[in-house]
């Protein structure tokens, strides 16, 4: 029984743990679009 609490705490924290990577992968790739596209913008290329 306490072992499959320890699992299940595991899971969630593991889901919680995706979900924030996910988040802030997407708000990187945002960024960094964002700087090259200035960058670009500001070299004329």
């Amino acid at each position: 029984m306490f072992y499959r609490r320890i699992d299940d705490l595991r899971g969630i924290s593991g889901h919680i743990f995706c979900k924030i990577t996910v988040q802030r992968y997407r708000t990187l790739n945002a960024v960094l679009g964002y700087a090259l596209a200035l960058r670009g913008g500001g070299s004329g290329a």
